[in-house]
Order: structure tokens, then sequence, then C-alpha cells
């Protein structure tokens, strides 16, 4: 009489197994293959072509070593236009936010590197084009890291240390950013002005996906968010302001 094991899968009609007398390789048949997608490294190979061609885009003047002060007088020379801090772009150039964001990461490499921050509140709002202007730098740096506050706020930065958030951000080659809804409930719970003026508009728009029920959703269900009620009671004023905009 034949003793050999075989796998109940493998004596059916239809076997759902292959023939085997490997249990190790029944099981590696049905293990999903160790490499990366092709969709995954197709992504990645997209993202990192867009991220060079964005920084193929910007001009560093501090970088080659031109003084603060003949940086406009170069720029016209070049015909560059100003973007922010030392970075400059071609006239031509029609700039995105990945665009923006990597501008201000090129001001403070090292506080991205070593502490993973993220471009957030009327930053963040500059870099999605709800705003025109970025006179001041404000990140974000995870709680439990324990940036170094004083070194920031000699570099000229804003830093806030906070509970970070799954889906909070998106990254722009590495480069982390508040995404526009966290952006637009910051701007509710820390900027009254902006509440009033840019937040409306956005909301009447509903500019990148940003609309009223979207936001408050995120602000009753975020944990840890400081000045809930206050960002709620702002909201339901800038909803009535975007109930009488034109949206045609």
């Amino acid at each position: 009489m034949n003793h050999t094991r075989t796998s109940l899968l493998t004596a059916l009609p239809y076997p759902l197994l292959a023939g085997t007398h490997s249990a190790q390789a029944q099981v590696a048949h049905w293990r999903p293959p160790s490499t990366p997608s092709t969709i995954a490294t197709n992504h990645s190979t997209f993202e990192s072509s867009l991220g060079q061609l964005c920084l193929d885009d910007l001009v560093n003047l501090a970088s080659a070593g031109i003084a603060v002060e003949e940086h406009d007088v170069f720029a016209r020379e070049l015909g560059l236009v100003h973007l922010h801090g030392s970075i400059y772009v071609e006239q031509n150039t029609t700039v995105t936010a990945r665009h923006r964001a990597l501008a201000v990461s090129l001001q403070f490499p090292e506080v991205f590197s070593l502490y993973d921050g993220r471009i957030s509140r009327s930053t963040a709002s500059w870099v999605w084009g709800f705003t025109t202007a970025c006179p001041v730098v404000h990140i974000d740096f995870n709680r439990h890291r324990r940036a170094n506050i004083g070194m920031l706020e000699r570099k000229g930065i804003i830093a806030h240390q906070i509970n970070f958030h799954l889906y909070d951000d998106l990254t722009f080659n590495g480069i982390r950013c508040a995404t526009p809804l966290r952006t637009v409930a910051d701007m509710l719970i820390y900027d009254p002005d902006a509440s009033e003026a840019v937040v409306p508009y956005i909301l009447a728009h509903g500019v990148l996906g940003c609309t009223v029920e979207k936001v408050r959703f995120y602000l009753r269900q975020t944990p840890y968010l400081k000045y809930k009620k206050q960002g709620l009671a702002r909201l339901l004023i800038a909803e009535k302001i975007a109930s009488t905009l034109d949206t045609r």
C-alpha cells in the first residue's frame, strides 16, 4: 500500500494546490512575490523624476555665493522671479505646490532631514496656493521627537510640537507638508483673520476638496486637537460668509 502523504487539496478532481510532496513548496505557492509591485515602483520613479524637474526650475542665489542685498539685482539681470527666501524661478515657470514646498525645504535642509519637520499653518497655506505670501515659516514637529526649539527660532522658524496623525500630511520628495484639509483646520483654529478672509472662499469653491462637511468632520474626529471648539465656532462663521459668495 502506498503511504505517501498527499495533501487533500491536491487530491481533489480540480486540485487547489499543485501536486508536491513539499509542504514548504505548497506554502510558497500562496505567498505574494517579495519584490515590490510594478505600480509602486513606477510611482516612486515618477515622483523622483517630477521632483527633479521641479528642483531644476529653482535657482538658489544663496548657494551661488551671492549676497542677500544683491539678490534682486541679479534676479532682474537673469529674468528671474522671486519665490521664497533666496529661491527664484524663471518668469515662464508654472509654479506648483511642489515648487513651493521644495523652496521652503531648501532654506532649512537640516531641519527636515534631522527632525522630520512638516510645513504647516500659513506656510502650508501658501504652498497650496490659498494665500499669495509667506512672510514667516511655520513647521510642525512630532511631540515625541523633542526638536531643539531654540535653534529653530534662531533660524527664523516658528516651531510647533504637536501630535502627528495619520493622513495629516503629504510628501514632496520626502518633504512633509500638512494636507489642504489640515491646513484649513489650522487656519480656523489659529488664524482668525484667515478664517474670515481666506477660508470662506475655499469652502465656497471646495478648493482641493475642502468642503464644509469634510472640515467639520475633521475637526470633530481628530483627537488631541487644541482649541477644537474654537475652530468649530469659526467654521460656522466661515460657512455663513461662504454662502454669500458667488461661486460661478
